[in-house]
């Protein structure tokens, strides 16, 4: 297939290439791109930006400094091989590939869509479905010394109403950057706060029986790579947002930008929560620090409406790709056919993640397991070898198929090993069920 597919020289001219819809229709890529550079900036600062960072600091309490290193390395891994899984949407001449499912395709076959599509749903409807359970826990939590009588199960009723609002009202993403830029802001202060409040701990953390530091626990290297790279998960949805920059050539330095200062956020709160707790760290973070601090209270309350603001994202990147392949749009169906399909289809959505929220116990753990498997593909392996494929590896110099090497080797073991870890934790969760 390689001598069909562009070279990565011809990449920068195929934006402005038109292409022809599924009833031969000639349309213009830029026709629907209307979303500024800033605009996309946000929307990925909130996919990435998430509840994952406050697990960093006992990702480090058992991995030690090297984790430091890791998360560096991860993201360098990260910001290349989104530039790859971007160049891959215009590996065809003339035509530009609408989702990471459609990579898939274009490069294995039905087999490689049938692998995307899998890795792909399970981190688009499983990440609200955590965040429903986590947003829920964390109401229950605030308002219960309160003499609140709900239950976590009705929170979470509660939090999937809530969002339910925005992803059945709005078309898609670029309609939401005032969500974008609410979800970043909550995280980046509750960073802080943890920050902050963890220092202020540092007199009593000292006393901790078993606290220590080490520079290396090898033994946990892979489960590690596992946790970092799960974190920065949610690419599956970058193909969405680039497709509504009304500058797409500005993706790498946008992508790369958004993806640097995720790294910061990170770096800043894994280290200073193991400086602070050392192997004593928990996860979440929230665990090592006083309930009852009112910048406790601050940092509970904006990660929950981060969560919140971030599900729509994640939620939109899969029905938008439901309404391609079943060619739900307006151009083939009539203005009520159109909106009535589309709100049925977004209804029974937020309904399932839910449904599924409160009706599975520990889904959380199952989800770690398609989780940390999905998101090191996504993230670390699929992206290089589905660039390989369609562009070819003798096109590529020996850096970088050392790179893309040492790339597909860190992706293969975090996935397996956060695989055996999370099966393990089901296990149990089982037996004392």
């Amino acid at each position: 297939m390689t001598d069909k597919v562009a070279t990565s020289h011809d990449f920068e001219h195929q934006y402005n290439v038109s292409q022809k819809n599924e009833d031969g229709v000639e349309i213009t890529p830029q026709g629907e791109r209307s979303a500024s550079s800033i605009s996309a900036f946000w929307h990925l600062l909130c996919i990435l930006a998430g509840s994952g960072s406050l697990s960093l600091p006992y990702v480090l309490g058992n991995a030690g400094w090297i984790g430091v290193i890791i998360i560096v390395l991860c993201t360098l891994f990260a910001i290349y091989n989104n530039i790859l899984l971007v160049r891959c949407l215009y590996a065809i001449p003339d035509r530009r590939l609408s989702s990471y499912t459609e990579i898939g395709y274009a490069s294995f076959g039905i087999v490689g869509k049938v692998a995307v599509w899998f890795f792909h749903n399970s981190i688009v409807i499983g990440g609200p479905i955590v965040y429903m359970i986590l947003a829920g826990s964390n109401i229950e939590s605030l308002v219960k010394p309160l003499g609140v009588t709900l239950t976590v199960e009705h929170w979470i009723i509660i939090c999937t109403a809530l969002v339910f609002i925005p992803f059945v009202t709005f078309r898609n993403i670029r309609e939401i950057t005032i969500l974008s830029f609410f979800g970043t802001f909550a995280t980046i202060f509750a960073i802080i706060v943890v920050v902050v409040v963890s220092f202020m701990n540092l007199d009593k953390a000292k006393e901790l029986p078993e606290r220590s530091h080490t520079f290396v626990n090898w033994g946990q290297i892979p489960l590690t790579l596992g946790s970092i790279g799960f974190s920065f998960g949610g690419n599956v949805v970058f193909p969405h947002v680039e497709a509504t920059m009304k500058n797409p050539k500005a993706w790498n330095k946008v992508m790369s930008l958004s993806i640097a200062t995720v790294a910061v956020l990170y770096l800043l709160i894994a280290a200073s929560g193991y400086y602070v707790f050392g192997s004593e760290a928990l996860a979440p973070i929230f665990q090592n620090l006083n309930p009852y601090n009112p910048a406790t209270t601050v940092a509970v309350i904006l990660i929950t409406i981060h969560v919140l603001l971030a599900s729509p994202l994640f939620l939109f990147g899969f029905v938008n790709e439901i309404e391609h392949n079943f060619r739900i749009n307006e151009e083939r169906l009539s203005k009520v056919s159109y909106y009535s399909i589309r709100t049925a289809i977004r209804v029974l959505t937020i309904l399932f993640v839910g449904v599924i929220a409160v009706i599975v116990p520990f889904f959380g753990d199952f989800m770690s397991l398609i989780g940390a498997l999905s998101e090191c593909m996504t993230v670390f392996v699929l992206p290089v070898v589905c660039y390989l494929k369609l562009y070819g590896w003798r096109r590529c110099n020996i850096p970088q198929l050392i790179w893309f090497a040492l790339t597909i080797v860190v992706g293969t073991i975090g996935c397996i090993w956060g695989s055996i870890d999370a099966v393990i934790t089901l296990k149990k969760d089982f037996d004392s069920k």
